[in-house]
């Protein structure tokens, strides 16, 4: 079982996800959106980790015409921010408060992880944008790294 599958196991499961407003899941979308797009380059297998979480999941049931919507306006809002890192790290700080509590962010902060780690390299601009993505979601810095270190497929660029 790979990475991702097992963390869609997991999650799928996991009780603080299971009562997930529409504004939660949609911030969880705007968040992964900003992960799959920080390199400025999508790959087939980012797309699919993305398509399968944000739509397969037992908490996103019954919602795919409003996740169609949510995931064309995130996409559109990471595509035009472009290299912008600022305007990445506002959507990250809008993106916050809608998750909810620790717990929440936590889980999407280690869906991100390891989202950016699923073409099994995580790249110096996929780890800039995890290390902002911590501090926008409130993730101390020693945990942020665990779950980034856990959730690697392979290389890490830092240069």
């Amino acid at each position: 079982m790979t990475k991702w599958q097992s963390l869609a196991e997991d999650l799928g499961e996991d009780d603080a996800l299971v009562d997930l407003t529409d504004d939660q899941v949609e911030a969880m979308v705007d968040v992964l959106a900003l992960i799959i797009h920080a390199d400025e380059t999508v790959a087939p297998i980012e797309v699919a980790g993305f398509n399968h979480l944000v739509f397969n999941m037992p908490w996103t049931k019954g919602r795919r015409e409003r996740l169609e919507d949510a995931v064309k306006g995130a996409a559109s809002r990471a595509r035009e921010a472009g290299a912008d890192e600022e305007a990445r790290q506002e959507i990250a700080h809008a993106a916050s408060p809608r998750l909810g509590g620790a717990p929440v962010r936590e889980r999407v902060f280690r869906m991100a992880a390891t989202l950016a780690g699923v073409d099994l390299e995580v790249n110096a601009a996929e780890v800039r944008a995890l290390s902002w993505l911590a501090e926008a979601l409130e993730i101390d810095a020693d945990s942020a790294r665990s779950i980034v270190e856990r959730a690697e497929g392979g290389e890490t660029r830092r240069e």
